[in-house]
């Protein structure tokens, strides 16, 4: 339970508690060294007699013979031992024993006290880690493991992940994927099951849609293949469009709409396929010499033949008219047919000698001509004006004579 653990501070406490009422260790007894050893470290121990009792560095330090046997030797010099049986020697000996006795009993109560010491060592350990378990159980933060918003609205699941008690700092970004729906959340980052703390950041990958596809290059291919390779790139056909072109022959593709840009998978693109050349208007050429007719024909890519009639109100060398006539229709590179001017027809006046002046007029009438009477209308014709086998235009004036008696 949370509510019934120490803070760290009264932890802290209870541990210093504990310490203090440890009594400090013993100082270490040294042996005493040989002489030959003594001399090479007095200068780094302290002399061997400190460490013992005063009495018996008073024994040790007088230098006068016993008073019971001759004088013990210094320990670690080179004179011999006397005999066993000398007094100072089996006094010295005991005061030996005694000496290695007392050292065995320091030697154990600092064994002793070296295992009590590491007892609470590693007991304090044990409670410094026990209280850092504890205090921190009162700083962790806290997580929450992160579910999987794959397939979820991705504005939707900001919105509430925002409101919610994670306190979650929420990025919504955009990426494309197939198969995907867009709006719909494709990716996030930490991954699903992994732990957040408390206010952590998230980012929401949306999908924006499938993969951008680009509209192929179809300009000069046939309907049939400009389809297959649209398809091919997950797009499709939705309309044909027919148009005129000056340089692509008919049956093949001009154009797309779109063309060659980034389009959303499954989009439709419009062939603009070829019918061929537009038709030619032909333009009105008449009254214009034929020269300048041929030209203008000519340069709407139209072929131009000329032939010639007379006419009464087009002068000569001019153009009367067009088949097909003006504004009428024609393919590039066809025939135009100009129909040039010879000028006013010439009309041979006929022998009228012998008719009655109404014939005579009505057959000038007939070719053209404004006939006029000059005589008796039931005397026969005896001549014209021009005469006859002249050549006249039409609508020239003819003066039919017959007797006058």
């Amino acid at each position: 339970d949370p509510t019934k653990r120490w803070t760290a501070a009264q932890f802290g406490r209870a541990l210093m508690n504990v310490a203090g009422q440890l009594s400090l260790p013993t100082p270490l007894v040294l042996s005493i060294a040989p002489s030959s050893v003594a001399h090479s470290v007095k200068d780094h121990v302290r002399p061997h007699t400190e460490w013992f009792p005063a009495e018996r560095r008073a024994a040790s330090a007088d230098p006068t013979p016993s008073p019971t046997g001759p004088r013990v030797p210094a320990i670690g010099t080179d004179t011999e031992a006397p005999a066993v049986n000398a007094p100072g020697i089996g006094q010295e000996s005991r005061s030996r024993k005694e000496q290695r006795a007392e050292a065995r009993k320091v030697r154990r109560r600092r064994s002793a006290r070296f295992v009590v010491g590491g007892l609470v060592a590693a007991a304090l350990a044990v409670l410094g880690a026990i209280g850092i378990s504890l205090a921190g159980g009162f700083t962790r933060t806290t997580t929450f493991v992160v579910a999987d918003f794959s397939g979820q609205d991705a504005l939707q699941t900001a919105a509430v992940l925002k409101a919610a008690p994670t306190a979650w700092h929420v990025t919504v970004v955009e990426d494309r994927r197939d198969g995907s729906v867009a709006g719909q959340i494709i990716g996030q980052d930490p991954s699903p099951q992994l732990r957040l703390a408390k206010g952590g950041a998230i980012t929401l990958v949306r999908s924006a849609g499938g993969v951008l596809r680009e509209v192929p290059a179809v300009e000069g291919l046939s309907e049939g293949d400009a389809e297959n390779a649209i398809v091919a790139d997950g797009l499709i056909v939705k309309e044909r469009v027919r148009t005129a072109s000056e340089t692509v022959p008919s049956g093949r593709v001009v154009r797309s709409e779109p063309s060659r840009q980034q389009v959303e998978p499954g989009s439709g693109v419009a062939l603009i396929v070829s019918s061929g050349p537009a038709l030619r208007s032909v333009p009105n050429v008449t009254g214009k010499s034929s020269d300048k007719a041929r030209d203008e024909l000519a340069k709407l890519g139209l072929t131009v033949e000329a032939a010639e009639e007379y006419s009464e109100s087009i002068d000569k060398g001019l153009v009367i008219r067009t088949e097909p006539p003006a504004e009428g229709s024609a393919e590039r590179g066809s025939q135009v047919v100009i129909i040039v001017s010879k000028g006013r027809q010439p009309i041979v006046i006929p022998d009228f000698t012998g008719w009655t002046p109404s014939d005579a007029a009505n057959k000038l009438e007939a070719l053209g001509l404004n006939p006029s009477q000059d005589g008796l209308a039931n005397r026969a014709v005896i001549a014209t004006d021009p005469p006859a086998g002249e050549t006249v235009s039409k609508g020239s004036s003819v003066r039919v004579i017959s007797r006058k008696t």
